[in-house]
């Protein structure tokens, strides 16, 4: 079982009872930690977007470079047929 740090959090208890009431407070601990993953995740993809808008736009696909079958067999890669 991977390590865990243990957290204080104060959350509303109106919050605290519908969790609790959607998978019982045994498993309150897990669902938190799960939720709390879920948006990292979004938030990592919301700055990934930000940074790509910001450094990407306006490039279009005549931009971007495409390795010739040479080169990609040079690599000892396959080209895609």
């Amino acid at each position: 079982m991977a390590e865990k740090c243990r957290v204080e959090t104060r959350l509303p208890p109106g919050l605290v009872k519908e969790v609790d009431r959607l998978v019982g407070p045994r498993k309150r601990t897990k669902f938190i930690e799960k939720a709390i993953a879920a948006q990292l995740r979004r938030e990592s993809l919301k700055r990934l977007f930000e940074v790509a808008d910001e450094h990407l736009r306006g490039v279009t696909l005549e931009d971007t470079y495409y390795i010739s079958r040479a080169q990609l067999e040079a690599r000892g890669g396959e080209a895609d047929r």
